[in-house]
Order: structure tokens, then C-alpha cells, then sequence
């Protein structure tokens, strides 16, 4: 019986990881640091072309316009007013917003939040302004004032 259990389970960590790569259309999740996070528990952070073996994801401009990424998390709490995508670069100690979405209810996240597992993913232009080099990027999901999640990665930006 405990084989059977564990042979479930490993199914369905199987299945999970299936869905969300499929669901993100990312091959990996990669290494973020969580930056303050308060009402969520961030699981894995999928960035395009990205591996959780990299040491800095390389975003190669010349060739793309805009970055596929996805945040799985999970919420204890439910959170019903609309929710807000900031991100911002970081570089040189500077931070400068790169991308907002003033409510990403339906679009990118199903919305209300109820205390569950929940999928955010969106596609990103990538500003032309962007120095090449390293930086990191900041991903923040808010509600009101609750941050939801913050999260961070490093980039080089080629």
C-alpha cells in the first residue's frame, strides 16, 4: 500500500510539473529569491528560455521583443479586489519600472484569488531602453496595499 502511495504521488508531482510547463510554455523553473512576499507562498518561477541550471537568465533582444514568465504560488487568504503586476529592473542600484498592469484579473490570473494554488503568467515587451548587461528583475503582485508576492531574478540582458 505505502509503494502505492508513493507511486500516486510521484504521479502527481509528474503531472503537476507537465501541466505547468505546458501551461507556462517554458521548458524550467529558475532560481528567484523571494522579496517580500506576504500574502502568498511562491512555489517555482518560470521564465522563457530560462533554466533553474542558469546562472542569470540571458534575454538575447536582438532576437525577441518580449519574455514569457510565470509565477506559481499559493494563497491561504482570499483576495478579492483587483490585483496589480508591477516589474522593475535593477541596475547600477537604480530600480526603473519596465512593465505594469494596472489589473491582470482574467487576462493573466484568474481572479478572485480564493485560497488555492494559482498560475500567473504573462508575456512582457522588453523596452527598448533596457541596457545590455546584468540586472536583476523584480515581479510584484499587489492588491490595495497587500503585496501579494515579490519576487526577483537575475537577467543579462544580451
Amino acid at each position: 500500500m505505502m509503494n502505492l502511495l508513493k507511486s500516486d504521488s510521484s504521479l502527481t508531482v509528474s503531472i503537476v510539473i507537465t501541466v505547468i510547463n505546458f501551461h507556462f510554455n517554458l521548458a524550467e523553473c529558475v532560481v528567484f529569491t523571494d522579496c517580500g512576499s506576504k500574502a502568498a507562498n511562491v512555489i517555482s518561477v518560470h521564465v522563457q528560455n530560462c533554466s533553474v541550471d542558469d546562472k542569470s537568465c540571458q534575454i538575447e533582444t536582438q532576437y525577441i521583443d518580449s519574455v514569457k514568465f510565470g509565477i506559481h504560488f499559493t494563497t491561504e487568504i482570499g483576495i478579492y479586489d483587483p490585483v496589480t503586476s508591477i516589474g522593475t529592473a535593477r541596475k547600477w542600484g537604480m530600480h526603473a519600472q519596465i512593465f505594469s498592469n494596472l489589473n491582470i484579473c482574467n487576462n493573466s490570473l484568474s481572479c478572485p484569488l480564493q485560497p488555492d494554488n494559482h498560475f500567473y503568467k504573462d508575456d512582457v515587451l522588453v523596452p527598448g531602453w533596457v541596457p545590455k548587461g546584468e540586472a536583476s528583475v523584480q515581479w510584484k503582485l499587489s492588491s490595495g496595499s497587500v503585496e501579494i508576492l515579490c519576487v526577483e531574478v537575475d537577467v543579462n540582458v544580451l
